[in-house]
């Protein structure tokens, strides 16, 4: 019987260390800036080639300049203070803004221009400006001067369509004022003419039996009284409603030549290099992780 030596490599040991050496060792899992910094030259390259493919294609987009001009809305004053006038005046002018861009404003805009209608309405927008009772008409263009020339038409048509509105709603007014103040006057008339007579019947009644015919001699009066007072209040209120449907409507500053809104080929290339190189490095990231993946 042989002797074990005492040196000899335990079997199970020794085959373990044989798989071990046959499985390749796998290193740590590479960073995303690992993979950035080993990938950065094609990063740079892809992202100015988008950029420069960007602005190439930009310089053929057609140009769109663009003009702009305000109109001050300034509500009459009926009382109260100025904050109250000041006040007004801004609610008008939000409810005037949404009128710029009707089919009434740029209807007159377009024989203005000489232009249709339709094409106007894609070129026209308009706002208040900071919530106050200014309105900003703004007008794109194919050159600054044709901007410029829209902005001002409709910025006119708008104030021509206020003015005639306005007058409209205070013709409206007055005739109906006049209307009730037609079966006032007759009232007025009507008891005059009793006054007249129950005045001759007063003089012509002995002092003792005159009571009851100077009580409504007295009572006629009073109704007269009643009529003219109806009849004034009638008038202040007409008067005030003409000067509330009034308005100060007047173009603040016109346009000048527009300027240039579109294509900006530069700020589309830096969009663009940014962009393509955001995605460029996501893509590598990707590409590192699945070939170490692979690798295992």
């Amino acid at each position: 019987m042989v002797a074990r030596s005492t040196t000899e490599e335990p079997a199970i040991l020794k085959g373990a260390r044989e798989r071990d050496d046959r499985e390749p060792l796998v290193g740590a899992l590479p960073t995303r800036g690992a993979i950035l910094w080993h990938a950065k030259w094609w990063i740079v390259v892809i992202a100015f080639a988008a950029g420069a493919a960007t602005y190439a294609a930009s310089r053929y987009i057609p140009s769109v300049y663009r003009a702009s001009t305000t109109i001050r809305v300034v509500g009459q004053p009926m009382g109260g203070g100025l904050s109250d006038a000041a006040v007004a005046s801004n609610d008008l002018a939000g409810q005037y803004a949404p009128l710029v861009d009707g089919s009434p404003v740029l209807a007159r805009a377009a024989t203005m221009l000489g232009a249709d209608r339709h094409h106007l309405a894609g070129a026209i927008s308009a706002g208040t400006v900071a919530d106050q009772n200014l309105v900003n008409i703004s007008a794109d263009g194919s050159t600054p001067a044709v901007a410029a020339r829209r902005a001002n038409a409709v910025a006119t048509a708008f104030v021509s369509y206020i003015r005639s509105a306005n007058r409209r709603q205070a013709a409206e007014l007055v005739a109906s004022v006049k209307g009730q103040l037609q079966a006032n006057e007759a009232s007025i008339q009507a008891i005059r003419a009793d006054i007249t007579r129950q005045e001759r019947v007063a003089a012509a009644t002995p002092a003792q039996s005159s009571g009851a015919a100077n009580a409504a001699l007295v009572g006629s009066q009073t109704l007269l009284a009643n009529l003219i007072s109806q009849r004034q209040a009638a008038f202040t209120s007409l008067a005030q409603g003409v000067v509330a449907v009034q308005p100060s409507v007047t173009v603040s500053a016109l346009a000048e030549a527009g300027t240039k809104v579109q294509p900006r080929p530069i700020l589309y290339a830096l969009v663009g290099l940014l962009a393509m190189a955001l995605v460029a490095g996501q893509a590598f990231v990707l590409s590192g992780r699945a070939a170490y993946a692979r690798g295992r």
